[in-house]
């Protein structure tokens, strides 16, 4: 039976020539593609309307009911692997993907406050990777950096397996500079094909 894969594209630029989180989702999508042992799906956020919108007050009640969140949660559950890229803006994750994020933590359906009840969906025997770019340097360990805030809606969800590729220091290190976004993705594919593959 072959492993199904979600690659989801949350990185900032549509160029994969300024971003390497997209350029290394990217050819991790076309690696899979090529082999029968895998069922490949793709989704680029910045192509969703409703991901472009903010959680408040005034859409409450409709913004977990949007067409595309229940897609998207059939889109996981269907799913083996969730392969996600995003940046590090600010201090935290990209707007699209937090706001992602924020769409698919429902009460009751992808998690719930209390113990005895299980929520709708079961995400717990999924494996979410996370493929992140920082201009300077990130330390996972570090309570304020945004991969500590992932990990967390990643559990709150009830993915048990999550992994992450770090790529930093894309703006301060000449040699990852010079070297482009496409040619350090193809640098490092086979190390996180094979984590992604474990």
């Amino acid at each position: 039976m072959s492993k199904k894969l979600l690659f989801i594209d949350g990185s900032f630029f549509k160029d994969e020539k300024r971003s390497f989180s997209k350029a290394l989702l990217n050819r991790l999508a076309n690696h899979f593609e090529r082999h029968s042992d895998f069922q490949v799906s793709k989704v680029d956020l910045n192509e969703i309307e409703h991901y472009k919108s903010v959680l408040h007050e005034n859409n409450l009640d409709s913004y977990y009911n949007d067409p595309d969140v229940q897609n998207f949660l059939n889109q996981i559950n269907n799913h083996d692997q969730i392969i996600i890229s995003s940046a590090i803006i600010n201090c935290s994750l990209s707007p699209i993907l937090r706001n992602f994020l924020d769409s698919v933590a429902i009460p009751g359906k992808t998690f719930t406050y209390k113990k005895d009840q299980k929520p709708e969906y079961d995400f717990s025997q999924k494996k979410v990777h996370l493929i992140i770019e920082s201009g300077g340097e990130n330390d996972p360990r570090d309570l304020t950096s945004p991969l500590y805030y992932f990990r967390n809606v990643m559990i709150l969800l009830g993915f048990q397996n999550f992994a992450c590729t770090i790529i930093e220091n894309t703006d301060v290190d000449p040699e990852i500079k010079k070297m482009g976004s496409i040619a350090y993705s193809e640098k490092i594919l086979d190390e996180v094909v094979a984590e992604i593959s474990k």
